[in-house]
Order: C-alpha cells, then structure tokens, then sequence
C-alpha cells in the first residue's frame, strides 16, 4: 500500500479532488479543516463549500460575514476571508447582497472587489442593489477601481431587470469614458447585451477605434455588410479585429480575399496576421470547407499580382545592347527587392532633381534586409555615374515603370497557399515561375515549382523531384534557397501527393530518400506516403538503413515497420528494448506498440519477459510505456503494476492514469479497485498539471461511489526530519574537504531554459511512447543550435530542457537561431505539429558535476522562463549586460518579481517581431547591428500597448489567485485568452 503522507499539501490536494468531483456526500472527509489553524487549509475548505453548493454550512458563512464588517483583517487571513465571498457567489442570497450593498462602506478596501461579484450574483431585480451599481460606475464614485468591474456586473443584472432600455443607456454612456479601460469593460458588456443590434447605436461612428475594435471581436455575431465596412475602417485597431473575426469563421467568407491581399501588401501586417491565417487557411483546406472560395480567393490574388508583371518577360530573340541590359539589372532589383522609398528617391536623382545620397541609403538599408542582393548596390552605382541627360531620362521612365518589390507580395500568398492541387491554378504558377527565372529569384522560383508539383504539373513534379535528389537540371531551380528550407517545402509536397496516382519518378524520387536522407521531416513524408501499405521494397530499404539510424530518424522507421505488422521484424523491436541508450527502448516500444495494432492476437509470452524488465527502469517514459503494453497483454499483474507505476514517488507521464480506466472497463475485484485508489490517493498531495488527469482517473475507480466509501480512515504522518541548521553546525573535516574540492568544480556558465508551450493538451492526446518520440524530435530539432555554439544539452525535464553554454552571446544565439528556425517551419506545416518554445536565460556561478549543473543560477533562469511569452526569449540583467554590443532587437521589461527571490530582478526580452521577420542570413549579425527595418517602430508601438495591457490583466490575476478569488481570476483568464486571440 501507498505511503500517504496528510500534510497541508495532501489536504489542499484532497479538496480540490472533491471539487473536480463535485461529490457532496464525501464533504465530511475534510469538514475538520473549517476548524484548521492554517488559513489557506480553512479557505480551501470555505470554497469548497460554495462549489458544491452546501446551503446547509450557509448559516455558519454568515457568522463568519459579520464579523468582516468594521475590522482591518491580517494579510494572511486574506485567502480565507476571500474564499467566503466565493463561497457566497454560489450559495448566497438576495437578502445577504442587499446588505453588502448597504454596508459596503464597513468593509476593508481589499475585500470590496470580492464583495461586488457576491452583489451581482444575487442582485437581479433588486431596485436597491440595481442604485449601489449606478453609485460605484459614477465618475464620482468614492471608489474608481472599481468602475471597470462594476460596469461588467451590472450587465449580469439585465436578465432580471425591470427596465432593461435603462440599464443599457447607463452603460452606453461609458463607452465615451475618459478611462480606456472603462470603456473596454463596457464595450464588452454592451456587445453580450446587444448582439448584432450593437451596429445600430448611433453612436458607433463616434467611438474610438479601439472600443469599436472591442465591440467587433465581444459581438455573438456580425452581419456581413458590418464586416466588410469594419475591414475598410482606416483606423488599424478597427481593421485587425475585423481580421480576426474573419479568420474565426467556419468557411471562409468573401472577404478572405482582402485579407490575403493585406498581408501580402503591407509588411507592418505580416507578424499580427500570419501564424492566424497560416492556421485558418490550413483548417478550411483540410476540412473541405468553402474550398472554392478558397480556391477563388488564391486564383484571383495570383493573376491579379502576376498579370501586372507579365510584361517584363523576356521577349524571345530579343537583341539587348548594353544600356538594355543594365535596365534589365535595374528591373531585376526592383522587382525583386525594390521599396516606393528607393524609386522614388531614384526616379528624383535620375531626373536631376534629388540628391544620389539619399539613393544610397535606401540600397544600404535594403542590403541589411537582403544581405544576399549585391547586384541592386551594383546596378544603382552604375546607374549613377551615367551622364547622358537622354539616357537618365529613360532610366527615370523605366523607373516609373517597375511595380517595387512586386515579388514580395506574391512570395507571401505562396508561402501561406496551402496545397490546392487545382489544374485551374496551374497557368498563373508557370507565370509566377518564369518570371522569377528570368529575373533571378529563386526562391520565388522554387515556391512555384513546388505549388506547380502539387497541382500535378509534369515538368515541375520533375523539378522537385530533381532538387530532391540533388541534380541541377535546367527544368528546376538553379538553386533554391536554402536546404532547410527545401527539405520542409519538399515534405509539405510530399504529403500532398496520392502515391497510388504518382508516376514512377515520383516513386522513385521517394524511395531515394527514404534509401538516402538525412532531414527528418523529409524522410517522415517519403516513410510515411510509401508505407500507407504494406510493401516488401520499401520494408527492405528501411531495415538496411535501421542500424545507421539515431534520435527521431529511427523513431520513424521503427514506428513505419511496426504499423506494417509483419511478425518478422520482432526480433529487431526486442533488440531495441535490451539497448542501453533511452531513445533506443523508447523505438522499440514504440514498434511493439505499432506492431500491436495489426496483430492484437500476438502471444503476449513472446515481448512480457522484456517488458517486465522495464518495470522498474529509472526513466518515467521507458516504465510507464512498458506498463502500458503489459496492460494491453492483458498481463495477470497488470493492476498491481499501474498501482505500483502511480504510487511510485517520482514523476510519471501524464498519459499513465489513462490505464485506470482501461482496466475499470476490463472489470475490477473489490480488491483491485482499493488498490488503484490507494494508489491514486498517494498523489493528491503531488497534484500539479496531471491534476486533471488524477481526478478523471478517480472517477472511473469511484464509479459512482462517494469518495469517503474507499477513503482509509488512517491518516498517516510524515517522519520528523532533522533541522537542517543543526546538520550544517556538525560538519566534519572530511566534509570540509568535499568542500574545498565542490569550490573547484564551481564555473560561470549560461544557463538557459527551454520550455514547450501547450505541451499539457498535446501530451493528453498522446500516449507515453507516441509522447518520447514527440521529445526526441523536439531535441533533433534544438540539438544542431546548441552544439553550433559551444553549447551543451544538459537534460531534458519533462516538457522542457536544460542548457548550458559558455557565455551569453553564445547562449543568446543559440536561442534566437533555433526560435527563428522553428517559426519559419511552423508557417509551413499544420498547427499539431508545431512547435513553440520559450526560453529564459541567465549567466552566473554553477556546480558542475559529471554532466549536470547545480546552484541559484540554474533556479533564476527556470524563473526568467517562466516570464517569457510562447516563442519569445526573455534574459536577466547580467546577461544583458554580457552581450559584446547593445540592439535595438531587446528590450527592457523593467524590474520583475521572480519566484523565491526578495528583490525584483530586472529582465530584458528579445522582440517577437524579430524571431518572426529577421532573415536567416542576418543572424551572425544580430549581436552588432541594429535592425532598420523601416515599420519596426510602428508595430513595437502597438505591441507595447497590447504587451502592457494584457501583462496588468495577468498581474491582476495572479493577485486574484494568490488571495483566493478564483471566480474573478478565471474571468480575468478568459479576456487575455480573447486579447490573445
């Protein structure tokens, strides 16, 4: 039987189960807490109360209400004195509303948020409560930080009013207040009342920018026509939340076609909208639906972009003088890279009336975006020293002429066209492709081509094939952008294509890489495509690959062989699991699993004997993946293992209490049941993210039961443990030489974090083998970053990794090449494989042992991760202060509380703007020099502003949470998830 352990932690955990559980009859198991010392274990149980809405303890919460009135309360008494206005929320009534309405002014300043959610909650139909919500939304009420709560319950009062006109015109009149945040409140508010008949007030045009922009993304609903006038507003708030709502649909509307052509027209939009279009285009494309208003939208955008540009194709036979060549140059750097700013200042100097220097600082400001495009500073030079008034003239024509940076545009809408495979696309995308040949731009060239493979197209599927294989023929791109980049683009074709209709190049073209990559995601789609059945060839080529194979590359062939079901390859997952390396058990599970699925009648004594030797394995992933195979055999122990594997006291994979259920549906003996709630009942006082998790586990062992019906009444105590003072006064001298020896394995490192975001959501999808493998492809796609910069993979922890590196530059580096890798690999696959990470990172004194590293300084930069956002790098100030040179690329976030420290400690963040937009080229340069891009100014503005409202909505959260009031805090939670939508 479980060790269990009743201390503060066990009793909080104990009443948040029974809350999950919503089970009344059990509340006499922690009935006894009322009565605690402790006041958080008295507030848990108070709240408790309101959750499972026992009015019989409501006379004993309102002895405890009056004594509140007229007393200063200690600040430690807060989260008990807190949790009876939660609990009042629930079970209170009008009667006790209507006198904390009346006695408001007696209560102590910091319980008057709670107070008015209680008033609200039971004020419906009340006159007097209805006059107390008027008082506080006053722009002289006694208590102003409170208007913005009070506004959003009095909106709650609507359904019981008895004048309901009125009380909308009351919060209408605060949609003009001077406080921004007032007249967010009541933009929300009035929205949930008014429905589509919000765009009738008369009012609307009158409103400021961002409330309308509030009222359009808080509307249940918006006529189309209000849409479609909200997308032309010329204020960009008011645009964005019409973008939003746009991208939030179910089918794509008529409008996605301005969407598109915002993005691809103004590069200010690019990081506000990408991630969101990127995923709403991919889920209508998979889902079918609105496919031809799809289809439509892409077809239009594309003629419309590439019929412009049609006249700058070469004419065939055409006899060029070297005056035509050079203006060729000119058109070729223009289009490619050209900005309004640098022709117009061209168009100026070639006509004699503007100075050559302002020319050549829009071409250098260029050449920090494009570092690769040295023929535009060389074209504009020699441009510049002829001195023909005849010829300047012409050159200022074709100037005139050239749509700047027109390729720009159409390289976005590819990157975001999802794979359509629709012929009608086919004659635009060889435009698109001729033109990007003839003027030099590969990368244009080879989205076209691999669009063109995807709609089926003969010569391009050659193409692609050929840049698979790593020929240089004519019919290709000469060179495409960069290897990483062709590899993702080549698997995003890959998974496009039907291999029962492919040409037996395209075959051939997947069984040499399959025989012969070395990218991941690209071996993935070949492995994948040729094994969607079974096929003796393809089967063949992966076993001879399979002892070469490391990380995640044998995790894909490991897990294609097993899903073929061929009894054959056995011998080979068994191997795997008697390996001495983590990974290689993990693919060999893996395959015992896959393996599994086609031969559920597999005798279970040819894999148990191996298997049991995992059981006890001191990785979590390894044990519980091998249990949960035991379980699926049907093993004899399978109950007492899971019990065993839940009880135990290290951390297991949150995917492990799905096995209780699996075993209550095979049926359960009274004794097994007791077993696994034991088991589950060691975890209560551990209960962290898996909290969940533990409780639906709970569920299906209770089966109806009351909780208390299993509960062993023994409580048993922790064993005392010896102050740690009195150990550190009784040091011996052998102790003191491990000292001296400790103070010379003491080294100054950066440490970093790495932390994967929605890592919760996506492991409860998971099971614990598909899990490892997820972790062994996160850690082959960081591993190449961190060993670039003398770095070192120190662990993985959980859904996160600990780095270590020699210096701040070095860590700094290392973090921004693999963030800005992932987030232009995200843009091109689906939203479930996408990988997000944040990372914090500090440099100070670390014990190093072996290959770990220990001290404060490990501690502080896990805190600093904590602060960051999902694909963001924040760093403390000791790392700042490292770096060679300063950048305007990080930022100050001021002074930050971090977790177990005294002082704030002041953090810097790197700009998302910058992991998001920064070329891959520029990268090394990042350190010393400062990024121009001309409209990064403008976008930080707005980041700013959206940063700090969105970080006082957390902050008043966190303050919500840390005093009790989960009600407010949930609230708080739901607006920044819609602010961050």
């Amino acid at each position: 039987m479980a060790l269990i352990t009743v201390d503060a932690r066990f009793r909080l955990g104990l009443q948040r189960v029974l809350a999950r559980l919503g089970d009344r009859e059990s509340f006499s198991v922690v009935q006894a807490d009322l009565g605690e010392a402790d006041p958080e274990i008295r507030a848990g149980a108070i709240r408790l109360i309101g959750e499972l809405g026992l009015r019989e303890f409501l006379p004993n919460i309102q002895e405890r209400l009056q004594k509140l009135y007229g007393r200063q309360h200690a600040p430690e008494e807060l989260p008990f004195t807190i949790a009876v206005f939660n609990a009042l929320k629930k079970i209170g009534t009008r009667e006790i509303s209507e006198e904390l309405a009346r006695r408001f002014e007696q209560l102590a300043g910091r319980l008057k948020p709670a107070a008015i959610h209680v008033i609200a909650a039971h004020g419906a139909g009340s006159a007097e409560i209805d006059g107390f919500f008027q008082g506080l939304i006053r722009l002289d009420t006694p208590y102003p930080h409170l208007r913005a709560q009070a506004v959003e319950l009095y909106g709650t009062l609507a359904a019981g009013h008895p004048d309901k006109k009125a009380l909308v015109a009351t919060i209408r009149k605060c949609l003009k207040d001077e406080s921004t945040e007032m007249a967010r409140a009541a933009a929300e508010t009035i929205a949930k009342l008014l429905g589509e008949r919000l765009f009738e007030l008369p009012e609307w045009g009158t409103l400021a920018p961002a409330i309308r922009a509030e009222l359009i993304l808080a509307a249940p609903a918006i006529p189309a026509a209000r849409l479609e006038e909200a997308f032309k507003d010329p204020e960009a708030d008011v645009r964005r939340a019409a973008v939003q709502r746009i991208l939030s649909a179910v089918e794509p509307p008529q409008s996605i076609r301005d969407v598109i052509r915002m993005y691809s027209q103004d590069a200010s939009e690019e990081t506000v909208v990408t991630d969101r279009l990127m995923a709403s285009l991919g889920g209508w494309n998979d889902s079918g639906h609105g496919r031809l208003v799809l289809i439509q939208s892409f077809l239009y955008m594309l003629k419309r972009q590439a019929g412009v540009l049609e006249k700058f194709l070469p004419t065939p036979g055409a006899m060029l003088g070297d005056m035509d060549k050079l203006i060729a140059r000119l058109r070729r750097a223009l289009l490619r890279t050209g900005t309004e700013q640098l022709s117009e200042s061209l168009f100026l100097a070639m006509s004699g009336r503007g100075d050559s220097r302002s020319v050549f600082s829009e071409v250098e400001a260029q050449l920090k975006i494009y570092p690769k495009e040295g023929e535009l500073k060389a074209t504009v030079q020699e441009l510049m020293a002829v001195q023909d008034d005849r010829i300047r003239k012409r050159i200022a024509a074709e100037v005139k002429s050239v749509p700047a940076g027109a390729f720009i545009p159409i390289k976005r809408i590819l990157k975001i066209m999802p794979p359509l495979k629709e012929s009608a696309l086919v004659p635009t995308l060889r435009v698109i492709k001729d033109l990007a040949r003839f003027h030099g731009d590969q990368e244009l060239e080879w989205l076209a081509v691999v669009h063109l493979a995807g709609c089926r197209d003969g010569p391009s599927l050659a193409a692609v094939s050929d840049a698979v294989l790593g020929s240089d023929k004519a019919a290709g791109p000469r060179s495409p952008v960069s290897a990483a980049r062709r590899q993702v683009d080549v698997a995003l074709w890959i998974r496009s294509l039907s291999v029962d209709t492919a040409n037996a190049r395209v075959r051939e073209t997947l069984l040499t890489l399959i025989r012969s990559s070395t990218h991941p995601d690209t071996f993935r789609a070949a492995v994948d495509a040729m094994t969607a059945k079974v096929d003796t060839e393809v089967s063949s080529i992966l076993m001879l690959r399979l002892p070469s194979l490391k990380g995640a590359m044998r995790f894909i062939v490991i897990q294609s062989i097993g899903r073929m079901g061929d009894r054959v390859h056995l011998p080979v997952f068994l191997g795997d699991l008697k390996a001495a390396e983590e990974d290689r058990k993990l693919a060999g599970l893996l395959g015992l699993e896959k393996l599994l699925d086609r031969n559920p009648d597999l005798p279970p004594d040819t894999v148990t004997g191996p298997l049991y030797e995992l059981k006890n394995h001191s990785s979590a992933l390894v044990r519980a993946s091998a249990i949960a195979l035991l379980v699926r055999l049907k093993d004899p122990n399978r109950v007492e293992l899971v019990s065993e594997l839940i009880a135990s006291d290290r951390p297991i994979p949150v995917g492990s209490y799905r096995l209780v259920p699996e075993l209550v549906r095979e049926g359960l003996s009274d004794d097994g049941r007791q077993k696994l709630y034991q088991a589950l009942l060691s975890r209560v006082g551990r209960l962290s993210e898996d909290e969940e998790a533990v409780c639906e586990a709970f569920r299906s062992v209770l089966d109806g039961r009351p909780f208390a019906e299993l509960l062993n009444p023994r409580r048993q105590r922790a064993e005392s443990v010896e102050d740690l003072r009195d150990l550190l006064r009784t040091r011996s001298a052998a102790q003191a030489t491990t000292d001296f020896k400790i103070s010379k394995a003491i080294q100054r490192r950066a440490i970093a974090f790495l932390d994967i975001t929605g890592f919760t959501p996506r492991a409860a999808k998971m099971t614990a083998i598909e899990l490892g493998f997820f972790l062994v492809q996160v850690e082959d796609e960081i591993l190449p970053f961190v060993t670039g910069h003398q770095g070192l993979l120190v662990k993985r922890l959980g859904d996160g990794f600990l780095l270590s590196f020699p210096g701040s530059a070095e860590a700094l580096s290392a973090s921004l090449e693999m963030l800005m890798h992932l987030a232009k690999k995200n843009q091109l696959i689906q939203e479930d494989d996408r990988i997000r990470l944040r990372v914090g990172i500090h440099v100070g004194d670390v014990l190093v042992d072996r290959d770990d590293v220990f001290g404060d300084t490990v501690n502080v930069a896990a805190r600093v991760e904590a602060q960051a956002k999902p694909m963001c790098i924040c760093l403390t100030e000791d790392v700042f202060r490292d770096l060679p040179t300063r950048n305007e690329s990080i930022e100050s976030m001021g002074p930050v509380r971090l977790k177990g420290k005294d002082e704030p400690v002041t953090l810097y963040r790197v700009r998302l703007d910058v992991i998001y937009e920064a070329q891959t080229e520029a990268l090394q340069k990042l350190m010393a020099t400062p990024d121009w891009l001309p409209k990064i100014r403008r976008f930080e503005l707005v980041l700013d502003e959206k940063y700090r409202i969105i970080k006082e909505k957390i902050e008043e959260a966190r303050h919500m949470v840390a005093h009790g009031d989960y009600t407010h805090a949930e609230s708080l939670v739901e607006e920044i998830e819609k602010m961050l939508l």
